[in-house]
């Protein structure tokens, strides 16, 4: 049984679902949001009332958000009740191995079930960098009035004189999330005023808009998700992004169309030094992984720098050259369609600065053919690194 549990681990493929797909969502449990109606949870609770695996307290809960997301629907009944009351109880579970698997995975769902979701503040809190103290020791990036500079947040003109900017920490491997749900917020205010500082819930839209094998593989696996393909379901229908020649890339390319996604871009030994925020020549030391951020400015003089908006907390923003920038092989989106609102299925929140923690799941780049169709072609597994999170070769993605 437990070779077959952990054979079923492995053979699930990752998939999310589309905004437009999303049932309405409906409150199952108090500020708890599914994103299924109430008649479509009521007939999965079925399942659980046959199944009859005892609970209590907050256990009960995630009992019924396995059940109501059909995490384990495609298994035999016999197969679903062990691995559900692994997930409850995995004190009970015969090793140590699967007690540590399974509390991981409890940890998990516990953190995509809490009705807030992600963990807001008004403030950035003082552990984390703030854009100021990060400028401090890059210096030379606060110019007016030069075409040789610009940062989105301070020279964009259509959001000058509005307080935009807005960090996220990565407490584990969402730097696949945390990209394009910053990148949205950015791209919106910079076309709508209205709301300047919304952001997209991850741990909500984790919990109402994956689907029962995402869901899966976002709880009991590591295998990754894809930066471009989530923003591309946080942008507004028929939207259009080109990928980016880091050499093509100019000063009125991000006044034309705002800051960009980074895909794909390898992290070596080097970038894991806290205390250094400014990268140049070549990277040094071992390849361990790879990561998804925002490209959010870049200055022509005296090279060619770029300013790069990251999730780790004292490495919040960093310059990096072009030649370096090169050197870690990353794919640069821009979205040339103006957004003027976030889709209204997305649960958002105006905070500055927000956190997501225990959503573990790395970035899985994929490599598609770019235009106004936008066609899927080939994956390929990337690590969305954290630092001292972890390490290895990525592996193969499924197609």
């Amino acid at each position: 049984m437990r070779a077959l549990v952990l054979f079923l681990f492995g053979g699930l493929l990752i998939f999310s679902i589309k905004c437009q797909h999303v049932l309405n969502a409906t409150s199952i449990n108090e500020k708890t949001y599914w994103g299924v109606s109430e008649a479509v949870a009521k007939n999965h609770l079925l399942q659980m009332r046959s199944d009859n695996v005892a609970c209590e307290g907050e256990d009960c809960v995630l009992l019924k958000f396995m059940y109501v997301k059909e995490v384990f629907s495609a298994f035999p009944s016999k197969i679903r009740k062990g691995l559900v009351e692994n997930t409850i109880y995995p004190e009970q579970c015969e090793t140590d191995q699967f007690k540590k698997q399974f509390s991981d995975a409890k940890e998990r769902l516990r953190s995509i079930v809490a009705p807030e979701g992600d963990v807001t503040s008004n403030k950035v809190p003082e552990k984390v960098q703030t854009f100021d103290e990060a400028i401090h020791t890059l210096q030379n990036w606060k110019e007016l009035g030069s075409d040789d500079i610009h940062v989105f947040h301070l020279h964009d003109e259509n959001v000058q004189g509005r307080d935009v900017l807005v960090q996220r920490v990565q407490k584990s491997g969402l730097c696949y999330l945390h990209a394009p749900v910053v990148l949205s917020h950015y791209l919106v205010s910079k076309y709508n005023s209205t709301d300047p500082t919304a952001m997209i819930n991850i741990a909500l839209h984790v919990a109402g808009s994956f689907d029962s094998r995402a869901l899966y593989e976002h709880i009991y696996s590591d295998r990754g998700g894809s930066s471009i393909a989530l923003l591309n379901t946080f942008l507004a229908p028929a939207s259009v992004y080109q990928s980016w020649n880091i050499m093509d890339i100019e000063v009125r390319t991000f006044k034309l169309y705002g800051p960009a996604l980074i895909s794909g871009f390898e992290v070596f030994d080097d970038f894991l030094a806290e205390d250094r925020l400014h990268y140049e020549g070549l990277p040094s030391g071992k390849s361990l992984g790879f990561h998804a951020m925002v490209l959010i400015g870049m200055k022509t003089k005296p090279v060619r720098t770029f300013l790069i908006q990251n999730w780790w907390p004292r490495k919040q923003f960093i310059s990096i050259t072009e030649e370096y920038l090169i050197a870690t092989k990353p794919t640069i989106y821009f979205v040339t369609t103006p957004q003027t609102s976030i889709p209204a299925c997305f649960s958002t929140y105006s905070f500055r600065y927000a956190e997501s923690v225990l959503l573990d799941r790395p970035e899985r780049l994929l490599e598609e053919k770019l235009g106004f169709a936008q066609h899927p072609t080939r994956s390929t597994a990337r690590w969305c690194f954290v630092p001292g999170g972890p390490r290895g070769q990525p592996r193969p993605a499924d197609d």
